[in-house]
Order: C-alpha cells, then sequence, then structure tokens
C-alpha cells in the first residue's frame, strides 16, 4: 500500500509522518529538530514537493 500526497494533502502527510515523532524527541535535540522539519515542510510545500510511504503487511508461521 502506498500512501501519498497524490491520496491525502501535504499538510495531512506532512502531520502524519512527523505529528507524533516530535513528541519522542529528547528536548536536548528539540531545536535542530525544528529546524529540520521546518526544512521538510518548506520543501514538500513547494510546487514540486511531492512525498510517499509504503506500508507492508506480512504474515507467516515461524519454523521449528
Amino acid at each position: 500500500m502506498l500512501l501519498s500526497t497524490d491520496l491525502i494533502s501535504k499538510d495531512a502527510f506532512f502531520d502524519l509522518m512527523f505529528g507524533y515523532k516530535r513528541e519522542v524527541i529528547p528536548n536536548e535535540q528539540q531545536a535542530q529538530a525544528k529546524i529540520e522539519l521546518a526544512d521538510i515542510k518548506e520543501t514538500l510545500g513547494g510546487h514540486n514537493g511531492w512525498a510517499g510511504v509504503a506500508v507492508f503487511f506480512v504474515s507467516g508461521t515461524a519454523l521449528g
């Protein structure tokens, strides 16, 4: 399954992919993370910005 900015808005994609991750970044790395996330959002929001993520589902049985 591929989820991309062709299926949902760029803002929704950004929030889905990066929103919760901000909560798990250690305090001492928050300033750098804020800069990097702003750069990602700016690039994604540009005219040629596009993003996608693939999700794979698997199942199986342990051998032995």
